[in-house]
Order: structure tokens, then sequence, then C-alpha cells
């Protein structure tokens, strides 16, 4: 079986079409912010660094940023050879 062409188009099959409706806008971001609190990536208030019973959700991104896919590629490959143990 011949392998398939290299295809360096951005490809997001799965991903919400743009632009969102802002219901939709506001629904994804209330379940962001829920699923980082039940998660833990929240950090106190820059006006109160002492107290942790009020947090402020990390920043976030709501949507993936597209790129490259010769670029997601190459950081494959670098990451297989910084996992070769160095001996």
């Amino acid at each position: 079986m011949a392998a398939a062409p290299q295809d360096d188009r951005i490809l997001l099959l799965h991903a919400p079409r743009l632009p969102l409706e802002d219901k939709k806008v506001d629904e994804l971001s209330a379940d962001l912010h829920d699923w980082a609190h039940a998660n833990g990536l929240v950090m106190r208030l820059a006006t109160d660094k002492l107290s942790s019973e009020v947090c402020q959700t990390t920043p976030l991104t709501l949507l993936p940023s597209p790129f490259p896919k010769n670029v997601f590629d190459e950081a494959v490959q670098i990451q297989n050879v910084r996992n070769f143990p160095n001996f």
C-alpha cells in the first residue's frame, strides 16, 4: 500500500465553525471556567495574594490554536531525539 501524500494544510475537521454564535461562546466559556476550577487551574487574585478563598481562572484559550502540520512534525522529531537517554 502506498503512503498517503504529505499534506501540510491545517485540517480541523472536528473544530467548531467560526465565528461562533454569542450564546455558544458564553456556554463554552462557562463550561471552561467550571472545568478549570474543578481541575485546579486557578490562581489567587492579584489584589489578595494571601487568601485562597477567592480565586480566578488561569489564562486559557477557548479554542485550540491551529498551526502547520510540518511544524508539529518537527516538534515530534525533536522530542523523540530529546527522549533518547544521554549516557
